[in-house]
């Protein structure tokens, strides 16, 4: 189980880095073809929230709201190449 959360993890990071820039419209159906991805981070997310041990919980939110930070630092990242 927790391989499998991981893994859906894993593969939902890959998608975000796969996200058009600048964000907006679905471009080349980006959000269809994550759709999966996140349903399944989700879904894996909670099978080990509720199967788990309860120690799980926090680092399981944490761990998944990680990418609000990728997104920042890549959004700046950015910024900072477009201005150099």
């Amino acid at each position: 189980m927790l391989k499998e959360f991981v893994s859906c993890a894993q593969a939902a990071e890959r998608a975000a880095y796969r996200r058009p820039d600048p964000w907006g419209d679905d471009e080349d159906g980006w959000m269809a073809q994550t759709a999966p991805v996140m349903t399944a981070l989700w879904t894996a997310s909670g099978n080990v929230t509720l199967l788990c041990d309860e120690a799980l919980r926090e680092p399981v939110r944490t761990y998944e709201h990680l990418e609000e930070a990728k997104t920042a630092f890549m959004n700046a990242a950015r910024a900072s190449l477009a201005g150099a």
